[in-house]
């Protein structure tokens, strides 16, 4: 159960979005052999030498193949809706929801610093599927993570991003995989894909790429029919893998092979297989970059679901999962957690915080109420780094100001609605703007009496605000 989890969180990509990743390739090969491709016969030629078309030849990389998907007549077609693709289910029903980017903007705020001042930091504001939070500058490696949430680069890291955005993430036309999945599993088992993954990784010397051994692993495949448009389209993804020095397993490339047709047979001009192969930015990252320089991972969630609507599920949640969430696969995953209750914030929060052999880890959770979906804030950074302030201020600064949208506030024994105005929107004067939350029909409806309020209820609060660390400041 856990190692599905783990594999959901870190690049078992959507198959939805095996589609959008084949409408952008960038150029075409022509290999010929079209269905009556002679495997062993292609394979001979196409990996003779690890070159490019500048004449440059590369050591072919060692790379060892695990294929243990059941044949493509076995494989059960897949239907889905047009809602359907944006989570993944887990054996457990729980369901990762990717993170999608709305809006986002340079923004100033007032946090509250360790110490208890209050001091302005510059960032960026961010707008994420039901929430808003602010992500401050300068802080740790990256923002995301990898096929399930957003990558926001730190201080630094912009330029580098852009470095290797130039670089070709090979996707192609490519005739030899049309005859379908089977044959395409058949030429990458036989070398395929070799030198195109070999020209990739040697844009990375930092990390010695030659020296490695690499684990190439089929991790999806399968058909899937869609309702919406009437496609019908195969899709086969494979990640490498490498082993970092504390045998953590790292996930270096993941490449993903498709072929739409339509499904009602007409012929269609652009019906090639493709294939795309991305280099995993942040996971070669950590290889190249000196554990006492760590600048540490920080990451926003989303869990659809009840699993974390009270203390009780959510420390169920991090009983279960909490380790496979934080530390990635193949460290060592034993964590003694320690929890404590923080209630500053736009909501309260169990965090918890713990240490394994290679890591310090810490998951944040709000507590949001019994909604559709719940989140969780995680950062991790390597035990050796000199510096933990950045990784530590980054994630302090999104819970701080991570609110959902629009903002539900749970009353609690003493406030008045003049005080909860007073902590969103600056003001006690601004409460004629709050409304009741009604559970049952889902509406925010005035109050009959604004002096009657009781702890439980929920307070709508208007979601155009800017947080400053405790106040509003404007509408």
């Amino acid at each position: 159960m856990l190692e599905n989890f783990i594999n959901a969180l870190n690049g078992v990509k959507e198959m939805t979005g095996a589609l959008g990743m084949a409408l952008f390739c960038l150029y075409a090969i022509q290999t010929g052999g079209g269905e009556d491709i002679s495997v062993s016969g292609f394979i001979n030629d196409s990996i003779a030498d690890a070159g490019d078309d500048t004449g440059q030849t590369y050591e072919t990389l060692n790379i060892a193949i695990v294929d243990e998907f059941p044949p493509e007549s076995e494989i059960e077609l897949r239907i889905l809706g047009e809602d359907q693709g944006a989570e993944e289910e887990t054996e457990n029903n729980i369901f990762v929801q990717m993170t999608n980017i709305i809006d986002t903007g340079a923004a100033e705020v007032y946090l509250v610093q360790e110490n208890g001042s209050v001091k302005k930091d510059s960032g960026i504001s961010i707008e994420i599927n039901t929430t808003k939070f602010f992500v401050p500058d300068g802080g740790s490696r990256c923002f995301g993570v990898p096929n399930f949430s957003t990558e926001i680069y730190g201080e630094g890291e912009w330029e580098r991003r852009q470095e290797l955005d130039e670089i070709d993430l090979i996707g192609n036309d490519c005739e030899d995989f049309n005859p379908g999945i089977d044959v395409t599993r058949q030429l990458v088992n036989d070398g395929y894909l070799n030198k195109k993954i070999t020209k990739l990784l040697s844009r990375f010397p930092e990390i010695n790429p030659y020296e490695r051994d690499y684990t190439l692993r089929l991790v999806n495949a399968g058909t899937t029919l869609r309702e919406d448009d009437q496609t019908k389209w195969w899709d086969v993804d494979y990640a490498l893998y490498t082993e970092a020095d504390n045998g953590e397993e790292i996930m270096l490339v993941y490449i993903d092979i498709t072929r739409v047709t339509l499904a009602q047979g007409e012929v269609w001009d652009w019906d090639d297989a493709h294939y795309r192969i991305d280099a995993v930015v942040e996971n070669l990252w950590r290889l190249m970059e000196d554990p006492a320089m760590d600048k540490g991972e920080v990451w926003l969630q989303q869990i659809r679901g009840n699993v974390l609507s009270d203390e009780a599920a959510i420390r169920r949640f991090v009983e279960e999962q909490g380790a496979s969430i934080v530390v990635p696969r193949g460290a060592d995953m034993q964590v003694e957690w320690e929890c404590h209750r923080q209630e500053e914030f736009f909501y309260d929060y169990l965090v918890f915080q713990g240490e394994t052999v290679d890591y310090e880890v810490t998951l944040a959770i709000p507590l949001m109420g019994k909604q559709e979906e719940g989140y969780y804030l995680a950062s991790r950074i390597r035990r050796e780094a000199e510096d933990k302030s950045a990784c530590n201020h980054i994630l302090s600064g999104m819970m701080q100001t991570f609110q959902g949208v629009p903002y539900l506030h749970v009353v609690k024994e003493g406030e008045s609605l003049a005080k909860i105005a007073e902590k969103y929107q600056g003001i006690q004067e601004g409460y004629p703007w709050l409304k009741r939350y009604d559970d049952d029909t889902g509406e925010a409806v005035p109050f009959e009496n604004q002096n009657l309020i009781y702890p439980g209820q929920k307070v709508w609060v208007p979601s155009c605000r800017e947080y400053d660390g405790r106040n509003i400041l404007h509408h």
